[in-house]
């Protein structure tokens, strides 16, 4: 009976002390692999070199990133332009009054970051702004008071697939109440510009049509007083 009741309690003590362990075991924190960092986002060196070179001025954000181009003054063959498309966040590019024409919105497009485009007084016609068609544009700012520019009409079909367009001017265009007309499908135009454009009194209830629309210039129009 001693003997019995001596290997009883041997084995309750053993079990008691297995439980014990494992319950220790499951306790023990899990070491987890630490998660490497995702390394940051930079321009092309190569890029940047050339840009600054031609005199290309820039803006950059909090990380040192190039946002802004600005071309204005300056004289370049279309190929700088592919240089944008190094750049990792560019959104912003500035050509006004340069010499860039149709084919060189076709390299400016593989840059597809760029959301607002600035080619006022650049002799670009209703071809250069197809080409544009590969962007998400927000902004698109055109101007033919100098004649330079001949774009009309017809652009407006390509300028309505920029669904996230939220100002455009047109001011010295030729652009009359077909055009609007086209634009009227933009879903967040909120500027329109169309100074010295062929906008007259049947223009007005179609820009009625654009209930987005918070700023509208129509000086030295054909509108009747």
């Amino acid at each position: 009976m001693k003997y019995t009741l001596a290997l009883l309690v041997i084995i309750l003590t053993t079990i008691s002390l297995g439980c014990t362990d494992s319950g220790e075991k499951n306790d023990a924190p899990e070491t987890k692999a630490a998660t490497p960092e995702k390394p940051k986002p930079t321009d092309d060196a190569n890029a940047l070199n050339a840009l600054d070179e031609l005199g290309v001025k820039f803006k950059k954000d909090a990380d040192g990133l190039v946002i802004e181009a600005d071309f204005r003054g300056l004289e370049f063959d279309d190929d700088k332009l592919a240089h944008l498309a190094d750049l990792t966040r560019i959104r912003s590019v500035k050509l006004n009054d340069t010499n860039v024409r149709d084919d060189a919105m076709a390299v400016l497009a593989k840059a597809t970051t760029i959301a607002d485009v600035d080619i006022r007084g650049c002799p670009v016609s209703n071809d250069g702004i197809a080409n544009l068609k590969p962007l998400k544009l927000r902004a698109l700012r055109m101007n033919g008071v100098d004649g330079d520019c001949t774009v009309d009409d017809s652009a407006m079909e390509t300028v309505a697939t920029f669904t996230e367009l939220r100002a455009l001017f047109l001011d010295g265009l030729f652009i009359g109440v077909e055009g609007i007309e086209k634009l009227t499908v933009l879903p967040k135009l909120s500027e329109l510009y169309l100074a010295r454009t062929l906008v007259g009194d049947e223009t007005m209830p179609v820009l009625a049509k654009i209930p987005t629309l918070k700023k509208l210039r129509l000086s030295q129009t054909q509108l009747s007083d």
